[in-house]
């Protein structure tokens, strides 16, 4: 899979998965759009993290900007290079700054992943926002990647974004 080449025909794509060829496919997403300028959403691991996994697996990050909910200690503050959210349910606090940052010239919008929003918010809260989030994303003529962890609680959730998203590709790297 091309990502890079389904964004050029597609504006927004869903990825969906399952857990086993998350890391995979996160990793070959990436390496497929750097050095993009890239607005990353992390949910549920710290922004070190994931940048050290890029960087160790050959990922130019000079051109990513992290925006998460996870602080890796007391007291972090943000950066040129991340922003951290004031709680894990602050969907209109996430929605002004991937706007401001799309204002500031980022390309594309890489959400990992759109399930686990579940867990902090409910159903009905997560779609109008991914669905107001994938508007701004083309309307700023910007590109937008999704993730989706496939299981029985997130099918509900997948089943609506496909009706939003211009694309959805089903990955299996086994």
């Amino acid at each position: 899979m091309n990502v890079k080449g389904e964004l050029q025909r597609a504006g927004v794509i869903l990825i969906t998965m399952d857990s086993l060829d998350y890391n995979k496919g996160v990793l070959k997403t990436m390496e497929d759009l750097s050095p993009e300028k890239i607005v990353y959403v992390i949910l549920d691991k710290t922004y070190m993290s994931i940048d050290t996994n890029f960087k160790q697996n050959g990922i130019d990050t000079a051109n990513v900007f992290y925006i998460n909910i996870t602080r890796e200690k007391i007291g972090a503050k943000e950066s040129t290079k991340h922003y951290y959210l004031s709680s894990n349910s602050a969907l209109t606090e996430l929605a002004i700054v991937i706007n401001n940052l799309l204002k500031r010239g980022y390309t594309h919008i890489v959400f990992d992943s759109i399930t686990n929003l579940l867990i902090y918010n409910d159903g009905m809260k997560t779609r109008k926002f991914l669905i107001d989030l994938t508007n701004k994303i083309k309307q700023a003529n910007a590109k937008g990647v999704y993730y989706a962890i496939e299981n029985d609680s997130t099918k509900d959730l997948i089943n609506n974004m496909n009706m939003v998203v211009d694309k959805t590709i089903a990955l299996s790297l086994r």
